[in-house]
């Protein structure tokens, strides 16, 4: 309790803090005008790392960014590791990134980034996890790719190395940034196809293994493939992907306890857009299908949001609703995989600040109301209702790890409820606080399968870059 009340009382100064200053920083004296391009601009170049920026070096321009973000946590019945058991856990996680750009041109590029990763205060030590721990991962090497866009003035392009595969809202192909060590990276080669109506962005990588001690040099045995079309002129953000997820070794069990390799085609389409000017609008759907361990796959899942902004309000409210839904196997027993596989990006702040949810067999209904009391602050609050899509499936905990199943189906498919309060502040170009608090309240399906209590999570987040 006490820890809960700490939580809330430094959210609540912050907040009264960031409202008064951002208030007044925001709002110019009557006749004095704002600040002109030329005077930001002169402003910016005496940033202290303006020297490290656009630096003259051969035949091109090397510029140095980086970033520094350290989180406080606290969990109270769940750990990372899963849900319940009487489990808390305080983390201290700290994130440095450098970076380094040297650039030929507009289009040709050459990047690497450094990135080290170090927790503290946990319950949990490394030897918790044998490889990969999403908490730590000491220097290595996050990004090094070569770009070059629009070769010899074509519409050709293509990217090579290790990189994030990052598309559209993230939901489907995303880096999965807020873990301290990050989820999902590629070595990967791209080619991009730059038309005036679409661009396409055919690709190939293999996701790195984030050891924790060791360089990042083996990859998981799986390989992934695809295309990706974002489609232009258009009055709405349209796109078009296709994924394939094999694997040769033949590994994958499938439901009888046949082995066999994977195959597993996922085609879909995603939209986003705005109408009668206060109206946003989104929305996924995709389909899959092939072969996994000797099972035929048919499995499929679906994002809709729909929002209105009051735009002429003080404070800009917005109220929201989601749906998403993922299939669950019905039969556990039939030969056909049914459960919708989202293995491309972490769920954070999909389904639920906590992480008690992967985009596989479940449906979650979201309503969501944010204000804005200044351009740099935003607060709101996020309402979830989580069910399974089958309740004769596996609960997938975030990371893709199963939490409880009733095959026979006798547990029901509540899962339970959220409740998140969270605060974003842009005190300036460099720097960002962000915090909250979340409530889990546990449904009819985990009192019958696991018998767990309530859950809560608070965080405090800051975020140094330039």
């Amino acid at each position: 309790m006490a820890t809960r009340q700490s939580v809330v009382t430094m959210m609540a100064a912050l907040l009264t803090a960031a409202w008064a200053a951002t208030a007044r920083a925001e709002a110019a004296p009557a006749g004095e005008p704002r600040s002109s391009p030329d005077a930001r601009e002169k402003e910016a170049s005496q940033d202290w790392y303006a020297p490290l920026k656009n630096m003259k070096i051969g035949p091109g321009t090397l510029s140095i960014d980086g970033q520094f973000r350290t989180r406080y946590e606290h969990t109270n019945d769940f750990t990372i590791r899963g849900y319940g058991r009487d489990e808390h856990d305080d983390l201290l996680l700290m994130r440095t990134q450098l970076g380094f750009d040297y650039r030929f041109s507009e289009d040709a590029h050459v990047y690497v980034m450094f990135q080290d990763s170090r927790h503290y205060l946990s319950d949990m030590s490394r030897e918790d996890f044998p490889l990969t721990c999403t908490f730590f991962n000491q220097a290595d090497v996050r990004k090094a790719y070569v770009e070059w866009k629009h070769l010899g003035g074509s519409p050709i392009g293509f990217k090579i190395g290790r990189q994030a595969l990052d598309y559209g809202d993230r939901r489907f192909l995303g880096p999965a940034n807020w873990g301290n060590v990050g989820g999902f990276w590629w070595d990967a080669a791209k080619m991009y196809i730059d038309l005036e109506p679409v661009q396409i962005d055919l690709f190939f990588g293999q996701r790195v293994i984030r050891e924790q001690i060791r360089w990042d040099n083996r990859h998981f045995e799986f390989d992934a493939m695809g295309a990706y079309a974002q489609f232009k002129n258009l009055p709405c953000k349209f796109d078009l992907f296709y994924i394939l997820r094999y694997d040769d070794h033949g590994n994958a069990r499938g439901e009888r306890g046949t082995t066999g390799d994977i195959r597993r085609h996922t085609v879909g389409a995603r939209v986003d857009g705005v109408f009668l000017k206060n109206w946003d609008y989104g929305g996924t759907l995709a389909t899959q299908f092939g072969t996994q361990g000797g099972d035929d796959v048919e499995a499929y899942g679906a994002h809709a949001r729909l929002g209105y902004t009051w735009l002429e309000r003080s404070w800009t409210p917005r109220l929201g609703g989601e749906f998403v839904y993922a299939s669950g196997d019905r039969d556990p027993a039939d030969g056909k995989n049914e459960t919708f596989d989202n293995f491309y990006t972490c769920p954070t702040s999909y389904y639920g600040r906590m992480n008690f949810l992967s985009w596989q067999n479940m449906m979650d209904f979201q309503v969501t109301f944010s204000v804005k009391p200044t351009k740099k602050l935003k607060l709101w609050v996020d309402y979830h209702y989580f069910r399974l899509a089958s309740d004769t499936d596996w609960w997938y905990w975030f990371n893709f790890r199963r939490q409880a199943r009733d095959v026979g189906g006798n547990s029901g498919h509540e899962l339970g409820q959220e409740i998140d309060l969270l605060a974003k502040w842009s005190v300036s170009k460099n720097l960002d606080l962000f915090m909250g608090y979340a409530f889990f309240l546990p449904g009819s399906f985990i009192e019958n399968t696991l018998g767990y209590d309530n859950a809560n999570w608070g965080f405090f987040q800051v975020v140094y870059k330039f």
